[in-house]
């Protein structure tokens, strides 16, 4: 079932908090953890989908761990979503979504 009645700005909104989500991994110099990955790709599939509600939910869930979590905290694995990958995928999303 797609979220009909969000505006697009709602949208633009959402898309706008992924975009905040990556940018911020960007200024901390590090990829996703595997937690964040799930949720941020869960995300990008839920707007794909025309649920924006669900992505909107997963979205800060991803910004409260990163903002609360403690510095230096080292990533065990190599990341298998980066960040590029999310977002091309967003760009792709919002060409043809």
């Amino acid at each position: 079932m797609m979220d009909v009645d969000l505006l697009p700005a709602a949208k633009q909104y959402v898309q706008r908090a992924f975009e905040d989500a990556r940018k911020t991994l960007d200024e901390l110099g590090r990829e996703a953890d595997r937690w964040e990955q799930a949720r941020l790709v869960y995300a990008l599939c839920s707007m794909a989908e025309g649920q924006y509600r669900d992505a909107a939910i997963r979205i800060f869930e991803v910004a409260n761990s990163i903002r609360d979590r403690p510095p230096g905290r080292a990533i065990r694995r190599k990341s298998l979503v980066t960040k590029e990958v999310m977002r091309r995928g967003l760009t792709h999303m919002r060409i043809h979504c």
